[in-house]
């Protein structure tokens, strides 16, 4: 009996350590099968002409583009600046349009001058595309990238500015034709009313530029 006993010990010592050994390779297996995770250095982008934003003293927009040809892109760079600042101005014709239209009809005839509105808005515009060309480059930042269909490419980034006084003159002198045509008793009142207004909206017109 006592032969049988210390066999029966032996074999149940054995099979306990080889299921304790099984156990602890299931858990290194699991230990290795896990992913390791590291920390990843982070590096902030800087993007060209971050802070180029149009304010009170100029209107500002950064254009780019890219070409396998770098010349070319940057003068697609410049022309897109140029769509970009003029769609920027333009939504500031139509809100000072809108708002003094509305107050010079409303003392003229107590209401709504669609005809004077129209006037105005046109007429903005068409100064919008002719000053566009007085736009300065202020500067231009041009990057070589490589792309998997045309190899290397130069991506150009052109910033712009066109100065609100020119601007803003250019209209008036525009905006005074027309009130002498409609109100030649008080241009100069009409004059100076389009002035606060432009100034008006022009505030908001920052305001929304430092929103973005």
């Amino acid at each position: 009996m006592k032969t049988n006993y210390l066999k029966f010990k032996a074999v149940y010592n054995l099979a306990f350590k080889i299921f304790t050994l099984i156990i602890l390779l299931a858990v290194v297996s699991s230990c290795k099968s896990k992913k390791v995770i590291t920390k990843v250095d982070r590096k902030e982008i800087k993007i060209p002409f971050n802070d180029f934003q149009s304010d009170k003293k100029a209107f500002r927009a950064v254009g780019i583009q890219t070409s396998p040809d770098m010349s070319f892109a940057i003068e697609m760079a410049g022309n897109d600046a140029r769509q970009k600042l003029a769609a920027q101005i333009n939504s500031l014709v139509k809100n000072v349009s809108e708002d003094f239209s509305g107050q010079f009809a409303k003392s003229q005839y107590g209401g709504v001058d669609r005809d004077f509105y129209a006037k105005m808005e046109a007429l903005g515009y068409n100064i919008v595309q002719q000053r566009i060309s007085n736009a300065i480059v202020k500067g231009e930042k041009v990057f070589e990238v490589k792309t998997k269909k045309q190899g290397i490419a130069y991506e150009a980034h052109v910033a712009i500015e066109l100065n609100r006084d020119d601007f803003e003159n250019a209209y008036g002198t525009g905006v005074k034709n027309i009130i002498e045509n409609e109100d030649k008793m008080e241009t100069d009142f009409r004059l100076q009313q389009f002035k606060d207004t432009f100034e008006t909206q022009m505030d908001e017109f920052v305001k929304s530029q430092d929103g973005n």
